[in-house]
């Protein structure tokens, strides 16, 4: 949630994500501003118009096509729509891949929290930014194969840090609200 305030200050520009979960979507995280390199369980995807359906529910139904059974609801389109989850073995989605990049090549700043560093191409991404002129800060309770890269590297629970660094931007951590929208259909 401490994201999602800085968002909507306009000072985070984007988050590239291997949580699978859709948890930063949410919480209210601009799906514009997001790079959601592993996929997402709540997502869906069309293959005829590529357009992106949002679930309330997981997508996948675990099969290797990772068709769903749905078909698109867009007016004219009818294609099939798949699940957006990267299993192991397979390849990242390019545009995905290349979303991210572009956010950590454009970052002054980038914060890796939580995560083991240890996953290709991912743990790479980070470095883009340093390679660029950018600072890369790490927040991870336990050592990683990245951290002679860090500026700075803080062996702490995320929260706290989160905390404290909102404390210290005199901002506040907005509650999470969840939102539901339904449409009604009457004949």
């Amino acid at each position: 949630m401490a994201l999602v305030e800085l968002q909507n200050r306009g000072i985070l520009k984007g988050v590239v994500s291997q949580n699978i979960d859709g948890l930063h979507r949410k919480s209210g995280i601009r799906a514009d501003l997001m790079a959601e390199l592993h996929g997402n369980t709540n997502l869906e995807l069309c293959v005829k118009c590529d357009r992106e359906h949002m679930r309330d529910y997981k997508t996948s139904i675990g099969n290797k096509t990772h068709l769903t059974g749905r078909i698109c609801d867009t007016p004219g389109c009818g294609g099939q729509l798949k699940d957006t989850i990267i299993n192991f073995g397979e390849s990242l989605h390019k545009r995905v891949m290349d979303r991210g990049w572009e956010i950590m090549g454009a970052s002054d700043l980038v914060i890796a929290m939580g995560s083991s560093m240890r996953v290709s191409p991912a743990n790479m991404m980070p470095i883009t930014s340093v390679w660029q002129g950018g600072k890369f800060v790490l927040i991870n309770l336990q050592k990683t194969p990245v951290d002679e890269a860090a500026h700075i590297i803080i062996h702490e629970k995320i929260e706290k840090v989160m905390e404290l660094l909102m404390q210290k931007l005199e901002l506040p951590i907005p509650e999470f609200r969840r939102s539901y929208r339904l449409k009604v259909f009457l004949s």
